[in-house]
């Protein structure tokens, strides 16, 4: 059964692959969790008024339609290692989420909460995050998929270099997480990344553009 699931992934990553357009931009990240170092890659190219942005990190492969506006209009995301292949397209004012999760089919849909869909944060802070702002958006936990409401502010940091961006969860849970953003003030473009991913005792992650 489970080599089964293996080739379904395979060939999803690979139906993937072959799907999506030619990048004419290519940005790449130097990933450091506690001693362990690997890569991300940003594959960028524009369809009119439409970014076709693909992510691969690890195992892990997204990709992302983002409109003239900056919202999310599409996300898929392939994760062989964590059995999950989901993607979720935004129709009006409710989301459709088609896939693969713990071994599970899923085909439904969600209501959203009247917000910017930004689930790439990253990429699209520097043109929708300005000096002494607060951008409330939502998005989708990956693994969960589950909605959730999240804000985005400027603040002073000087671990990286350009502006930051923090994004925290609304209410008490902005005490207890947060993720940094930082991207050039010339092209607004992302060169770097901090935040803890896991719980308490697990080591910082970074990115740090190439």
């Amino acid at each position: 059964m489970k080599s089964v699931k293996r080739i379904i992934f395979y060939l999803s990553t690979l139906f993937l692959l072959l799907s999506i357009p030619n990048y004419a931009q290519t940005i790449k990240f130097t990933k450091k969790t506690g001693f362990r170092t690997s890569e991300v890659i940003y594959k960028i190219s524009k369809d009119g008024n439409v970014t076709n942005l693909f992510i691969q990190i690890g195992t892990q492969k997204s990709y992302h339609r983002i409109d003239s506006d900056n919202q999310t209009v599409f996300w898929r995301i392939v994760d062989s290692s964590k059995d999950f292949d989901m993607s979720i397209t935004r129709e009006g004012d409710r989301y459709h989420l088609c896939g693969v999760t713990k071994g599970k089919s899923v085909d439904k849909y969600e209501s959203g909460r009247g917000l910017p869909w930004y689930q790439n944060l990253a990429y699209i802070c520097g043109r929708t995050v300005s000096p002494g702002e607060v951008v409330r958006y939502e998005c989708f936990r990956p693994g969960e998929f589950s909605l959730v409401t999240m804000e985005a502010r400027t603040v002073k940091c000087h671990d990286l270099d350009g502006i930051c961006v923090r994004a925290t969860p609304v209410g008490v849970k902005k005490k207890l997480w947060h993720a940094d953003y930082y991207y050039s003030p010339e092209d607004g473009s992302l060169t770097g990344y901090k935040s803890v991913e896991g719980g308490p005792g697990t080591p910082v992650t970074t990115w740090k553009r190439k």
